[in-house]
């Protein structure tokens, strides 16, 4: 279907949901995630069946792993309820202590940041107990977003003060703060 190039014989949503469950019954690991791949690329999470196989998953206790909330979330500020999508996330990932994961954490801050949520930002930022570079470069980024300079700032020095090496994304950040 896919190799053909036609647009009639691409893949519908329909077409996934029957296929998907078969990748993962035979344990086709690499070929479920090159359907899920292109689900998210062509757009079908959108699609009600799409939705609905989402939902049968989670019914059958197939639940998300951090890995998978990690590459959720950016696409979560790009739907018309993602400030919502991102708070049930959001909770998911305190109910199930996946906020340990930088990733998860990277993340949420990024996501809320997106949708303006400042505070949101700043309270999962202060909780985690582990931050890399990523980390701090999405909560300043975050504030010069929003026209918060001198907290970017500050939150700069903080970089500085850990003794962690700022990279082109955190000074990128500083000089747009600056200007």
């Amino acid at each position: 279907m896919l190799a053909s190039g036609v647009d009639e014989s691409m893949p519908t949503a329909v077409t996934v949901t029957v296929v998907l469950p078969v990748c993962a019954k035979l344990r086709v690991v690499r070929a479920g995630r090159s359907i899920h791949g292109y689900v998210i690329k062509t757009g079908l999470e959108f699609d009600t069946v799409w939705k609905c196989f989402g939902i049968d998953m989670i019914s059958k206790k197939c639940l998300p792993n951090y890995s998978t909330l990690a590459n959720v979330l950016p696409f979560c500020s790009l739907v018309e309820y993602g400030r919502h999508y991102g708070k049930e996330i959001y909770d998911f990932v305190v109910q199930h202590s996946l906020e340990m994961y930088i990733s998860v954490s990277n993340a949420l801050m990024a996501h809320y940041s997106k949708v303006c949520e400042m505070r949101a930002v700043e309270s999962i930022f202060r909780s985690s107990k582990v931050g890399d570079i990523v980390t701090w470069n999405t909560v300043i980024a975050g504030y010069v977003m929003y026209r918060y300079p001198s907290r970017a700032l500050e939150l700069f020095q903080g970089l500085l003060f850990t003794g962690m090496a700022p990279d082109s994304v955190s000074l990128i950040s500083l000089l747009t703060a600056c200007a």
